[in-house]
């Protein structure tokens, strides 16, 4: 497995997640990091290896950052992702390069097949840790507390800047009110805001640094606050809305691209999010555009109506557990490794996998 393994971003998590479930297949495992060495942990670390006569590479990235090497093994799976409507060509090219291509959602699946990707494709979803549960900690009326947390390079895409403008006028003299974003990169962001003129009043927001915590301490954030606030403008899954319901903490977000196979609308506050005018366009035109009037409305209501929403989150938490474990998420990939050592076709093998494993569904059921 070639997978960006270094750091503590989504990517480096989801990779170790799939390295933890594949370990456990017959035949052996050797993992290889594509961004940088780093020690894994405890339980991946003697898997750590180069195998170049392992009978399946699986790669799990961006397209640029494929070995070479990688195309000499007898059969190779190609794992991305995307957020726009749209891959460039270059993209195209590697992955059909591919035996076969699996994608966190049917977006993505999608995306890649309407820009010319011709190869057989399987979507996976993601999971959620054990961790991720509600802690039992009742929290103090004030401050009330919004959160999100973003990568370094995804300001625009998460939307932190009609988040903050949003938040600012709707709370605009209420300091017992607060937004904090966890951020790979706190200056840069706070760079932006000041010259999107948006720091004045800056004390009712709290930009932190993202740090490489355990995941029962990153989980535990979640019990920290009232309300997680994704206002995205484009996902390839999205972990955050998911990981903070099975947290028991109540969601506001907008119901689109990858989240599409992951939400409901009686599960979170939803956004209204409009498509974009030009999807083939780079950047924030490529995106869907929130509507911040709509947000500013649901900030206030979620304040107001914050012990409805507490309690609807905590009833949906033990059902967003137990439907998205890793080990369940993943069953499609481990179902399709073990069916390609057994010499099957992979033509033959994707259309019986092809199903989204896992899905919203009713917790009542």
């Amino acid at each position: 497995m070639f997978g960006m393994f270094k750091g503590c971003s989504s990517i480096a998590n989801v990779c170790r997640q799939v390295a933890m479930v594949l370990k456990d297949l017959p035949g052996g495992l050797a993992l290889h990091s594509t961004n940088g060495n780093q020690p894994l942990t405890v339980e991946l670390a003697p898997y750590v290896g180069l195998n170049c006569e392992a009978p399946i590479a699986l790669y799990w990235g961006i397209p640029e950052t494929v070995p070479h090497g990688l195309f000499l093994h007898s059969m190779t799976i190609g794992a991305f992702v995307c957020e726009t409507h749209f891959i460039p060509d270059r993209w195209v090219r590697i992955a059909n390069r591919f035996d076969v291509l699996v994608f966190p959602s049917t977006f993505c699946r999608d995306v890649f097949r309407r820009s010319g990707v011709t190869r057989p494709a399987l979507v996976v979803p993601h999971g959620v840790e054990p961790e991720y549960r509600p802690t039992g900690i009742e929290l103090p009326a004030k401050p009330f507390i919004f959160y999100n947390a973003l990568g370094r390079a995804f300001f625009e895409r998460k939307g932190t800047d009609v988040l903050v403008r949003a938040f600012k006028r709707a709370f605009p003299d209420e300091p017992d009110i607060e937004l904090r974003l966890r951020v790979g990169d706190p200056e840069a962001v706070l760079s932006v805001l000041k010259e999107a003129g948006l720091t004045e009043g800056i004390p009712t927001i709290r930009v932190e640094p993202t740090q490489d915590l355990p995941t029962t301490d990153f989980a535990s954030i979640y019990s920290e606050v009232h309300c997680t606030v994704h206002p995205t403008r484009g996902e390839g899954f999205g972990l955050i809305p998911l990981q903070s319901l099975a947290c028991g903490t109540p969601v506001i977000a907008p119901i689109h691209s990858g989240l599409m196979d992951t939400l409901r609308p009686d599960w979170i506050s939803p956004l209204n999010a409009v498509p974009p005018a030009n999807p083939c366009a780079p950047g924030r035109d490529g995106y869907y555009c929130i509507e911040e009037a709509q947000l500013i409305a649901k900030l206030q209501e979620m304040v107001v109506a914050y012990s409805r929403r507490k309690a609807d989150a905590l009833a949906l938490s033990a059902h967003i557990r137990e439907q998205w474990t890793w080990p369940k998420a993943l069953a499609p990939l481990t179902a399709l490794v073990s069916a390609m050592l057994d010499g099957d076709c992979v033509e033959d093998i994707v259309p019986t996998l092809d199903v989204i494993p896992v899905s919203p569904g009713d917790p009542a059921s």
